[in-house]
């Protein structure tokens, strides 16, 4: 079945974003579409405060994805939604891809 990408699917998917469940959902910041803006929101939707990017040195590619892809392992996440997906590139989707194997 497809659903239509509206305000009332989007508020729906955000309600269920639970990350002591398992379960986080991305909103991708708007106007971007690679692979790094994707896992800093990866990371934002962990919990780690954006602000914090650079004082942790996250703010290049390979960092920021080691970073997401630990903290989803050591959160224990099993469900990644992201919002949007079919805007993002092919390298932010190999690598969503990388992280469900």
């Amino acid at each position: 079945m497809l659903l239509d990408d509206d305000a009332a699917l989007t508020a729906s998917l955000m309600g269920r974003h639970n990350p002591a469940e398992g379960r986080i959902v991305v909103h991708p910041t708007a106007g971007t579409r690679g692979p790094l803006p994707l896992a800093h929101d990866l990371l934002q939707a962990l919990g780690l405060p954006v602000h914090s990017i650079d004082d942790n040195r996250l703010a290049g590619l390979g960092p920021a994805w080691r970073a997401a892809v630990g903290w989803i392992i050591g959160d224990r996440v099993e469900h990644v939604v992201v919002l949007r997906a079919h805007r993002l590139e092919a390298a932010g989707c190999t690598r969503l891809i990388q992280v469900a194997r």
